[in-house]
């Protein structure tokens, strides 16, 4: 059993569509579009569904950890990843690449809680590197 981390909605269509298609793990989004809403009115749920739909596409399940977007820590991520901590093989993450703090967050903390079954995918890179 494998997991695929995403940071936030779409990220598993945007990033993750070709080792899901490929590797078929659960799907987590680890946040909600708070953000979305904020800015441009957007409902979680609305973001929900639009992974629903890409996931039921991609013949995977799909998990909503519910962490605010605006609200992302360093320690509130590892107390979320110990409560869903799971017997995964296999652990996809972002990889670090100072692209997106909160990609980068979610990459380090769960590093930090699956050191050795953790594989990275790209996101998108600080234009700087």
């Amino acid at each position: 059993m494998s997991l695929f981390i995403a940071p936030h909605n779409d990220d598993e269509g945007l990033f993750g569509c070709y080792t899901i298609l490929r590797e078929k793990p659960t799907v987590a989004i680890v946040t909600d579009g708070y953000i979305h809403l904020e800015r441009f009115g957007i409902p979680v749920e609305t973001r929900r569904e639009e992974s629903r739909q890409a996931c039921k596409i991609m013949d995977v399940p799909v998990e909503f950890w519910g962490m605010k977007d605006n609200e992302v820590t360093y320690n509130k991520l590892i107390a979320l990843f110990k409560a869903h901590k799971g017997d995964y093989k296999t652990v996809y993450l972002p990889a670090v690449e100072g692209g997106n703090k909160t990609h980068d967050l979610i990459s380090e903390a769960g590093w930090t809680i699956w050191k050795d079954k953790c594989i990275f995918y790209s996101t998108y890179a600080n234009n700087r590197l």
